[in-house]
């Protein structure tokens, strides 16, 4: 009787650890595929990652605050 208990824990076991292997290869090749993605993504135009704001003076710093729409 202890035995065939011993061989479903055994088969439990086995069964968490591929569990747990398959989920961390998917985590690893999602990790890979968005890395990847990220990289071809990017363009080598200067300007294409975002916008650069100019606040020079502290009108412009004010006026910029005044008309951001988080602050509304």
């Amino acid at each position: 009787m202890w035995g065939k208990a011993s061989h479903i824990r055994g088969l439990m076991g086995n069964a968490t650890k591929l569990i747990v292997a398959v989920t961390g290869l998917l985590v690893a090749l999602g990790t890979l595929i968005g890395a990847i993605s990220v990289t071809l993504g990017r363009s080598s135009e200067p300007g294409s990652g975002g916008v650069t704001i100019v606040l020079n003076s502290p009108e412009a710093y004010a006026e910029f605050l005044n008309n951001h729409p988080a602050s509304r």
